[in-house]
C-alpha cells in the first residue's frame, strides 16, 4: 500500500531518502473470514483462518508509514480465483506513451466496480492502516477494482496516483496493490 501524493507534493519531496526507509518485518494476523474474490467466484470453505502476514514499512514520510508491504495478504485460493477470472474475462490492451502528465503504460487491464470486493479488501487490510491520518479515519476502499496483466517487456511507468473523491464524498488516501505472482 502506498499513500497518494499530489503531483506537486511528489515533485517537491524534501528528502530523497524518505523513500528508502525500511523497518524490521513483524508478523501480523490479517482477518480472512471475508474472502476477497472476483465477481461470480464461489465462496470456498477454506476461508476463515487469519493469514500470518510478514509486514514491513518500506517507506516513511513526515506523517508516518507511506509504503507498507504485507505477505501474504491473499490466500492461495483467492490468488487462483482472481487469475482464473481475469483470464476467463479477458484484458483490454492499455498503451500510453509517457508525457509530462502521464506515465508510460503497456499492459492488459480489467476494471470493475464492486462495493463487495472493496469492503472485503478494507476488512482484510484494516489492521495495517493508521487509526487516524490528519484527523481523518479510514472508512473503506474505492470500489473501482482493477486487475493488470503484464507479459515480457510490458510495464507501467513510474507515476503518482491521484486521490479520488468517491460517491459518498470521501476521498482515497492510499493505493492498494495485490501482486498475484512471485
Amino acid at each position: 500500500m502506498g499513500r497518494k501524493k499530489s503531483r506537486a507534493a511528489a515533485a517537491s519531496a524534501a528528502a530523497p531518502t524518505a523513500w528508502l526507509t525500511t523497518s524490521a518485518r513483524t508478523t501480523q494476523q490479517l482477518p480472512a473470514h471475508a474472502p476477497i474474490l472476483p465477481p461470480g467466484a464461489e465462496d470456498a470453505t477454506s476461508f476463515g483462518a487469519p493469514l500470518e502476514a510478514q509486514v514491513a514499512t518500506l517507506a516513511d514520510d513526515r506523517e508516518g508509514a507511506a509504503v507498507i508491504a504485507a505477505r501474504p495478504a491473499l490466500t492461495p485460493a483467492e490468488v487462483d480465483a482472481w487469475i482464473a477470472w481475469g483470464e476467463r474475462t479477458g484484458f483490454e490492451p492499455q498503451k500510453l506513451a509517457r508525457t509530462a502528465w502521464s506515465a508510460h503504460r503497456d499492459n492488459g487491464r480489467l476494471a470493475i466496480e464492486s462495493e463487495t470486493v472493496a469492503a472485503a479488501i478494507f476488512q482484510r487490510l484494516r489492521p495495517l492502516l493508521p487509526v487516524e491520518l490528519d484527523g481523518r479515519r479510514p472508512t473503506g476502499c474505492n470500489p473501482n477494482i482493477r486487475l493488470y496483466k503484464y507479459v515480457a517487456d510490458q510495464r507501467f511507468g513510474r507515476h503518482v496516483d491521484q486521490a479520488c473523491v468517491l460517491a459518498d464524498g470521501s476521498a482515497t488516501e492510499y493505493t492498494v496493490l495485490f501482486h498475484l505472482c512471485d
